[in-house]
């Protein structure tokens, strides 16, 4: 019996030890424990993505296939089909959008770079004009908009900028 009790006794105190030293090493280590969990998250992101195509393509694919298996001779491949067509669109709307929407948001981006001179101009004149009992002072709002004079938009516009900017959030996907 007492064999049984200086048993337990030690196992809790080598139980108790391990606990400090896994939160001690947790403690002074965690550069190497947030590396150890991004090397596995690297190594896993690929099949986490599949996942996640998977499971946005499982619904419209289901439409499709039922689409599919209304017609006699196609019941057979409906499903292979199916996640074709499905890729099919979705390169489809990849290429539209490329074609379509980046275009008409680079001329915008730009049109507003080319007014920006007018819309600073437009808001220093705006302020000469404001009533001396207005609720915003001057002196704020001037201080305001000369900080803006600092801003150098073409950082911002510059290709190389965005191209930094997309592979950094493909990077991150």
């Amino acid at each position: 019996m007492k064999d049984v009790k200086n048993w337990t006794k030690w196992m809790y105190w080598f139980t108790l030890g391990i606990a400090i030293i896994f939160v001690y090493q947790l403690a002074t280590g965690f550069d190497n424990i947030s590396a150890s969990f991004g090397r596995f998250f690297w190594v896993v992101r690929p099949f986490l993505m599949a996942v996640l195509i998977a499971y946005l393509f499982y619904i419209p694919c289901r439409i499709i296939e039922n689409l599919y298996k209304r017609v006699k001779w196609m019941k057979k491949f409906a499903r292979p089909l199916a996640v074709i067509t499905a890729y099919l669109l979705v390169a489809l709307l990849i290429v539209i959008v490329i074609n379509v929407v980046f275009p008409s948001v680079s001329r915008s981006v730009i049109e507003l770079a080319n007014s920006l001179p007018g819309y600073y101009r437009d808001s220093l004149y705006f302020i000469d004009n404001m009533p001396e009992d207005s609720i915003i002072s001057r002196e704020a709002m001037a201080s305001v908009i000369y900080a803006l004079e600092d801003i150098d938009i073409t950082t911002f516009v510059n290709p190389d900028n965005i191209v930094n900017y997309i592979s950094g959030i493909l990077r991150c996907c």
